[in-house]
């Protein structure tokens, strides 16, 4: 499937694998949450699919400060886990960097096949989903080495997250047997397989958890998509928005629990739009529509901003930022951008 369309357990448990150790060595990853979306004074990261590159700009700049491409080939996805290590994921492997550094100190591989997405856990482990395998994949914090692999319940995974208490939710895309989900998966080395959600699930793109534990699900069935709420543990929808929504694409959320919605605008409306709501309200308080063109991700950085990967199906892209309370793009970067697909904040 092409990435760039679509946005890391029981069975094999115990599988063992080495990712290929490079020079120099990684840190050592501190044993804290690595899943904040919210940065402060940090450099935007890019990751830059057709440009086999990482771009990074300083706050404020709209020219480059360096350019990564040793061992970038056609990025998906950027994560920084708690010591500030970039992790990179591209079509056949994870490649990770030192703070500050454009070469490559660690290159992980054992277990994927197409993989689509990463996330990082409390303890720094990797988890990677592999979308052409069926199998979500976990990694040891620092080395890489494979330590299991997780297939009861995955199905085509295309994206992941944790919640507080470390519980691990999988997006199954299943198409081929219509059949897509979220699995969850309970905390611990087990990740014994919790439950199972279909209710609302029909052709979903993102997934994203509040403050509160609450599970968010993007899904783009017609006419124009929707955002299925759950509660925490629950596998049924307790609320779902429609308002201002139109095919969504990316999920999240600012440091006051307002939620962004990245809209592709391939529907009702035409027009690709990021629309925010209010923790718990179904309808936006504001619209983003200026600079915005098939949004892919979204990222918050200094102060607050909000940072918006545009990947429009042609030309080269673009990021754009905007004030907390704006509807106009403070910043727009275009040098560098070559299809951004993941934005990311460090140092």
């Amino acid at each position: 499937m092409n990435a760039k369309f679509t946005l890391l357990l029981l069975a094999s448990a115990g599988v063992t694998g080495c990712g290929r150790q490079l020079a120099p060595a990684l840190p050592p990853v501190a044993p804290a949450s690595v899943a904040a979306q919210h940065t402060s004074a940090a450099n935007l990261y890019v990751a830059n699919r057709v440009g086999n590159s990482v771009t990074v700009y300083k706050p404020g700049t709209r020219t480059p400060l360096r350019t990564i491409t040793d061992g970038v080939v056609q990025p998906l996805a950027l994560r920084f886990d708690a010591s500030g290590n970039l992790y990179v994921l591209d079509e056949s492997d994870v490649t990770v960097y030192a703070p500050g550094s454009s070469k490559v100190a660690l290159t992980i591989s054992a277990g994927m096949d197409g993989p689509e997405a990463i996330a990082l856990d409390s303890e720094g482990n990797l988890y990677v989903a592999n979308e052409s395998g069926s199998t979500v994949t976990e990694y040891q914090a620092g080395t890489g080495s494979l330590l299991q692999t997780i297939t009861s319940g995955v199905r085509l995974p295309i994206a992941l997250a944790f919640d507080k208490t470390g519980k691990l939710y999988v997006l199954n895309l299943d198409l081929v047997y219509r059949k897509p989900s979220v699995t969850v998966y309970g905390p611990g080395s087990s990740r014994r397989l919790l439950r199972r959600i279909v209710d609302g699930v029909h052709e979903p793109e993102a997934l994203a958890l509040d403050g509160s534990d609450n599970l968010y699900v993007a899904d783009q069935a017609a006419p124009s998509g929707s955002l299925s709420v759950y509660s925490p543990g629950s596998a049924k929808i307790s609320r779902k928005i429609t308002d201002g929504i139109d095919f969504p694409r990316a999920l999240a959320f600012d440091s006051s629990g307002n939620l962004y919605a990245g809209n592709a605008g391939s529907g009702s409306s035409g027009e690709s739009t990021v629309t925010v709501y209010a923790p718990g309200a179904s309808s936006p308080f504001r619209t983003l529509s200026k600079g915005i063109v098939d949004p892919y991700n979204i990222a918050f950085g200094s102060s607050g901003l909000l940072n918006v990967a545009n990947a429009p199906r042609s030309g080269n892209g673009s990021v754009t930022e905007y004030a907390s309370h704006g509807t106009k793009p403070e910043r727009t970067i275009a040098k560098g951008i070559e299809e951004p697909l993941s934005l990311a904040f460090g140092p």
